[in-house]
């Protein structure tokens, strides 16, 4: 049985003023990172000049009493009392000479419940990164490969655990973290059996130069053993080796298709006088670095938020909002109906955002929780909450929980990491996050006990699937089962 680990509902910052002739500067960034039920983890920022901190603790109105000298910039305070509130305060010193104080408070998550949830392995399809989980109306699990050649599409049965593969002709540029990628299913699947994936190509089919790479949204059609009827929706969105893309989402109503596109990181532009690298992300002339929605045939919305900007031309016109880094995540919350998305990458403060159309999500420039008060990037909106601002660990994809199997977690939004191996679990009130939970995953691991995971969706039997970058498919069950 997994044991979950919630992080902290508040946390509250306070720097004292530097008094006279201190020379180091205060910590910066200090936070309780991530709790569990007998665990605090703080880190922060390192200080220029210091050769390592002091931590102190306490609890209610008692004094503050040392807890460690950490040379780093990172400390786990264990041995603590479940449902607590514990405040701290950090200092840096070198011997000579010590900074302000910098504080911040915490509270450990409530004991483990009895009983609890456990892990299953699903299937090990042994091939490659499974990149997008979709269930059918048959019961059935679609998922994509990235790693690829050409698209295909895989069905796992559940009860035989049997795949079924369906080829393409449609070549693909499997190169890095490019690929076959996001996959979404038609309204009227049971029907008609149509797919829509989303791929890496090269332009013209020349991969002598790396501005060449592209990625698409195509729909397919299942026909007998393969994908046929190729139709390209959304097309020449500019890729790169890594910074990609591509999550494919059905909108609630079943009418139109948002798809999220990656930065392409430092692929020049195709567009002459429009910017190169991350910058593109800002650029109304690009397909980068953007959420896109789209029709299901791949016309665009007349009501999009840029349709009728006299700056944007042509399938730009689908753009919902701009200004992403590598967004992996997509998903709609069933009781408020709004979009949310997680983005990750270069080097700190993955994000999960509320996705605002029209909005401005400021990257390259403007990151994470803080304010931007650029002009050009209004109206702006920040991430309603920012992980870790010393590293990534790589958020993919999210998805909400409206079943029957863990009644406790129902309106939960899921996301997992690819870094850091990690599933969270989070209780949203209007548009912050009131509470998170660890339930796949270690505090003090680099990496979890399943790799990196890559897609996390809720199966029709009230489980929690997620795939990995190693071929292998688990869910999350109710203990004891």
């Amino acid at each position: 049985m997994n044991r979950t680990t919630a992080l902290p509902l508040l946390l509250v910052l306070a720097v004292a003023c530097q008094k006279p002739g201190q020379t180091l500067e205060p910590p910066a960034g200090f936070q309780a990172a991530a709790v569990s039920p007998n665990a605090v983890k703080l880190d922060w920022q390192a200080v220029q000049g210091a050769k390592g901190y002091v931590l102190e603790r306490k609890t209610g109105a008692a004094a503050y009493a040392e807890v460690a000298q950490p040379a780093d910039t990172t400390y786990t305070d264990g041995g603590l009392q479940p449902s607590t509130a514990y405040a701290y305060r950090l200092k840096a010193t070198n011997g000579a000479a010590s900074s302000a104080w910098v504080e911040a408070s915490a509270k450990t998550a409530d004991p483990v419940p009895a009983g609890g949830y456990k892990v299953e392995l699903v299937k090990d399809v042994k091939a490659g990164t499974i990149w997008s989980l979709n269930f059918g109306p048959d019961g059935r699990l679609y998922f994509t490969d990235r790693d690829q050649s050409s698209v295909k599409l895989f069905a796992l049965e559940l009860a035989s655990g049997s795949v079924t593969a369906y080829a393409s002709s449609a070549a693909v540029r499997d190169e890095g973290e490019g690929g076959v990628m996001g996959l979404e299913l038609d309204p009227n699947f049971a029907a008609n059996k149509k797919v829509y994936v989303c791929y890496s190509y090269w332009k013209n089919g020349d991969s002598s130069k790396e501005e060449n790479a592209r990625n698409r949204l195509s729909s397919f059609v299942i026909s007998g053993s393969g994908l046929t009827g190729e139709v390209k929706l959304l097309d020449d969105m500019l890729g790169w080796w890594n910074h990609n893309g591509c999550r494919v989402l059905l909108s609630p109503g079943k009418k139109h298709l948002f798809v999220s596109m990656g930065d392409a990181a430092a692929a020049p532009s195709n567009v002459p006088g429009e910017p190169g690298n991350d910058a593109k992300a800002q650029s109304k002339k690009l397909l980068a670095g953007k959420i896109f929605r789209i029709n299901l045939d791949g016309s665009i919305p007349t009501d999009n938020p840029y349709y009728n900007d006299p700056d944007v031309s042509g399938a730009v016109k689908a753009m919902w909002s701009i200004g992403h880094r590598n967004p992996q995540g997509l998903a709609f919350d069933p009781a408020t109906g709004k979009l949310w998305s997680t983005e990750h990458g270069p080097d700190v403060k993955d994000e999960l955002n509320l996705i605002k159309p029209g909005y401005n999500y400021g990257w390259p420039e403007c990151k994470g929780e803080d304010p931007c008060d650029r002009p050009d990037r209004q109206p702006y909106q920040p991430a309603t909450k920012a992980y870790y601002a010393d590293r990534t660990v790589a958020i993919s994809d999210m998805t909400f929980y409206n079943a029957d199997a863990f009644p406790a977690w129902k309106g939960s939004l899921f996301f997992v990491t690819l870094k850091t191996g990690r599933m969270y679990r989070l209780e949203l009130s209007g548009e912050a996050v009131a509470k998170e939970e660890l339930i796949i995953g270690k505090l003090s691991d680099s990496s979890g006990p399943y790799g990196r995971l890559r897609d996390v969706t809720v199966g029709p039997d009230g489980f929690i699937y997620f795939s990995t970058d190693d071929s292998k498919i688990y869910r999350v069950v109710p203990d004891g089962r």
